[in-house]
């Protein structure tokens, strides 16, 4: 038996393990990316959907009714507890928009929040918000809003 030979088949054989072993970390690797994707846009859509239903309790609607209507005579509690909840939606719509940008949220949960956070930018407490707080946001965030925010128009009263 020549030794060279035989050395030059296993080589062969462990090129072909290697390039085996390659294709099946890239195989993992896209299937651990699909899944992180799938979490991320989980996670988004919970916390999207956890802030819109926090404006369904009574007492969160009358206060943006409040806002909305006569945000002069809103007590300070009032306008703090406003300020919070319109942040914390706009939290998730800016985490929303960087996962977008970076290709991690569907377009289609993407075009849908869009639609909502339109209805939502209409309303004057939200438009209030965002023009004393935006400076707390990612700047390009803040311009994607800046640039809603003329469209909107005012939805709610």
């Amino acid at each position: 038996m020549n030794w060279d030979a035989l050395g030059a088949g296993a080589e062969i054989l462990g090129a072909g393990a290697v390039v085996a072993s390659l294709a099946y970390l890239a195989v993992q690797i896209r299937a651990q990316n699909a899944e992180s994707r799938a979490a991320a846009m989980h996670n988004i859509a919970v916390g999207f959907r956890d802030v819109i239903n926090a404006f369904a309790d009574e007492q969160m609607a009358t206060l943006m009714s409040r806002a909305n209507a006569e945000a002069e005579d809103m007590s300070e509690p009032e306008l703090i507890q406003l300020y919070a909840a319109i942040q914390r939606i706009l939290r998730v719509w800016e985490e929303a928009y960087l996962l977008q940008r970076r290709g991690r949220l569907d377009e289609d949960i993407w075009d849908s929040m869009m639609r909502q956070y339109r209805v939502v930018m209409g309303s004057k407490a939200f438009i209030r918000v965002w023009a004393n707080r935006k400076n707390m946001f990612n700047s390009d965030f803040q311009k994607f809003v800046d640039d809603i925010v003329p469209e909107a128009g005012l939805v709610y009263r």
